[in-house]
């Protein structure tokens, strides 16, 4: 993975990440910060990751069976700023916006460059989702 591509692109598309958990890492010895992230979306990860604990299980067992069922990759929460006053054609959108309003998603990948162009598809979508409602 470029970085500063990646980094270029995620500039263009107007994300950024707000949380960053490698799974793989986190499941021996979960940080007070995973556990955070965990605490506050719980729900939203476990869908970007197309799995559900079995009721009653810690996070801690959740995560090794995670990783063992083969999802030690990366679960990220992606940041976009909410377009506003879209116009334009397709391919010639205008919109404004700022980073007080924003709207985020949670994406699961093996690795960022995964996680990113999910990011980047849910952006283009939105944009267009927003263009063809003001069009509309």
């Amino acid at each position: 993975m470029d970085h500063q591509q990646t980094s270029n692109e995620l500039f263009d598309c107007n994300l950024r990440a707000g949380w960053i958990v490698h799974l793989a890492a986190a499941g021996d010895c979960i940080s007070p910060l995973v556990r955070a992230a965990f605490v506050e979306a719980e729900h939203d990860i476990w869908q970007a990751m197309g799995w559900e604990p079995a009721p009653g299980m810690v996070l801690e067992q959740a995560l090794a069976e995670c990783v063992a069922g083969g999802r030690g990759g990366f679960v990220v929460e992606m940041q976009a700023i909410t377009p506003r006053n879209v116009r334009g054609p397709a391919g010639r959108v205008a919109w404004d916006g700022s980073w007080s309003d924003y709207q985020t998603r949670w994406f699961y990948g093996d690795d960022l460059a995964d996680v990113y162009s999910q990011a980047q598809a849910w952006w283009a979508e939105s944009l267009e989702e927003r263009r063809l409602g003001a069009v509309g």
